[in-house]
């Protein structure tokens, strides 16, 4: 970053947010964020545009909707474990960059245990679906440990916000994805795609941890030598993985529970029926990732007039997405699932529409980390799933698919309305930091990381759906 860049311009512009004079706000910032906004969209469209217009229609195309379903719920597994633990580690790794701690191998030997966790998890999955063959065992286990490497690799970029090379990052993922499938679709006659259906991520997922082993500088020496600061890092990433894991259970459930109390074939369909909308509830990831940056920078507090116009602002936006998806999805299922067509177009208004709630209420989360002490995630995650499963699991019982699609667009709108009156409740407050202190506010303040992970979807961008920003931890509270 050059001197011009961080050099302030003075204006009489107002902080929307308060109301307050700030003749520190300069367009450099704002066009910086617009451009840090573009790349980390850019990646996001270019990996979910290649899965889920090559990859996936051309897997489930050979494999077929009851092998594809089965899939589809092992990825499912490997995106809990990684949206849950990885993105833990990942923002953790920004807190202790804003502390100076030398962390030397310190996320290393995390990530180290959960990928160990990661290897039984997938044999255990892959018990659990009914494949029992040795390269099944294999391959999953290894695409779940270079995907939690990938997942947590893309912090290297943000620490240094270069997002330019966080979409050349994700560019290698796809175009390893693009030749996997076209391996397996040439070697279809010679391999049982049931058996080797892991080739076509497990090259992209590697290619991304080779090309930041190479240009990054996570992954040097010391790989296992603890820091002086370990115990507070472990800390760290544990409570970011607890309220992580909630989240990225619910993200990824409808696939399992379908699984479990319907078939596979249902976890096809519906997984399609909700595809354009998933897709679009990603953009909460680069889009609360860039916002969440740059509240760590402001150092003053969000009003609750202002919390008021966004949730109002926020609704009219879920009106624009639910209508777009459902236009959207009658077209891209049309072209890339037609056989599935017939199937999956009464859904989608449902089914776009619990996405469409699922944007509004991580966005939401997003600020309410800047208003409150991060264990408000935890609670608001853990009153989410009980609610989740509890309306879920019947829903399926009695209505199938139709119950499902209901149940989760029912407890998105209710997880909306509960973090927007959490957000007006602390809104004008000061902010407790993550010792639980009262009254520590502005410089004092810690701000907590929350991605939904996607969350990153179906075990290829994870930052799904909680996972979507940083903490900026006081030093005086340390």
């Amino acid at each position: 970053m050059t001197s011009d860049e961080t050099k302030p311009i003075k204006n009489k512009n107002k902080d929307v947010t308060t109301g307050d004079e700030l003749p520190t706000e300069t367009k450099t910032v704002a066009k910086r964020f617009s451009r840090d906004l573009m790349y980390s969209i850019a990646g996001l469209v270019c990996l979910n545009g290649v899965t889920q217009v090559v990859v996936y229609p051309i897997m489930r195309a050979q494999m077929g909707d009851e092998a594809w379903g089965i899939c589809l719920s092992l990825i499912s597994v490997i995106a809990i474990m990684c949206c849950s633990f990885a993105t833990a580690a990942n923002y953790s790794r920004m807190v202790v960059s804003t502390e100076d701690n030398d962390v030397k191998g310190d996320y290393s030997i995390f990530l180290a245990v959960i990928a160990a966790v990661g290897v039984v998890v997938s044999i255990i999955a892959v018990i659990w679906v009914g494949w029992d063959n040795a390269i099944d065992f294999v391959g999953m286990a290894g695409l779940m440990v270079f995907t939690i490497l990938r997942y947590y690799g893309d912090v290297d970029f943000r620490l240094a916000l270069d997002y330019k090379g966080f979409f050349i990052y994700y560019v290698f993922v796809s175009v390893g994805y693009c030749l996997g499938v076209v391996l397996l679709y040439f070697s279809a006659s010679a391999l049982n795609l049931v058996e080797w259906w892991w080739v076509s991520l497990i090259i992209g997922e590697a290619a991304a941890f080779i090309y930041v082993k190479r240009r990054g500088n996570l992954f040097r020496k010391p790989y296992f030598e603890r820091s002086e600061h370990f115990k507070e890092h472990v800390q760290s990433i544990m409570a970011l993985s607890g309220a992580y894991l909630l989240s990225a259970v619910i993200m990824n459930a409808d696939r399992l529970l379908l699984l479990a109390l319907v078939s596979a074939s249902a976890v096809t369909i519906f997984y399609t029926a909700s595809l354009v909308g998933k897709m679009i509830a990603l953009f909460t990831s680069p889009l609360n990732g860039v916002i969440i940056g740059y509240l760590a920078k402001h150092k003053q507090g969000i009003s609750r007039g202002f919390v008021t116009k966004l949730i109002f602002a926020l609704l009219g936006v879920g009106v624009v997405l639910c209508v777009g998806t459902v236009l959207m999805s009658y077209v891209f299922i049309l072209l890339f699932y037609a056989d599935l067509y017939s199937a999956t177009q009464p859904l989608f208004i449902i089914c776009c529409a619990g996405q469409a709630f699922y944007f509004l209420s991580e966005t939401m989360l997003v600020i309410l980390l800047k208003l409150a002490n991060e264990r408000y995630q935890a609670l608001i995650n853990g009153i989410y799933a009980v609610v989740f499963f509890a309306v879920a699991i019947p829903c399926i019982m009695l209505w199938q698919i139709w119950g499902i699609a209901w149940a989760v667009l029912a407890v998105n709108i209710f997880r909306f309305a509960m973090v927007s009156t959490f957000a007006l409740i602390k809104a004008g407050k000061p902010r407790a930091g993550m010792t639980g202190d009262d009254g520590a506010t502005g410089d004092d303040s810690a701000i907590a990381a929350d991605d939904g992970a996607i969350a990153e979807d179906d075990g290829t961008v994870a930052k799904d759906d909680l996972a979507n920003a940083a903490l900026e931890t006081a030093k005086e509270q340390r």
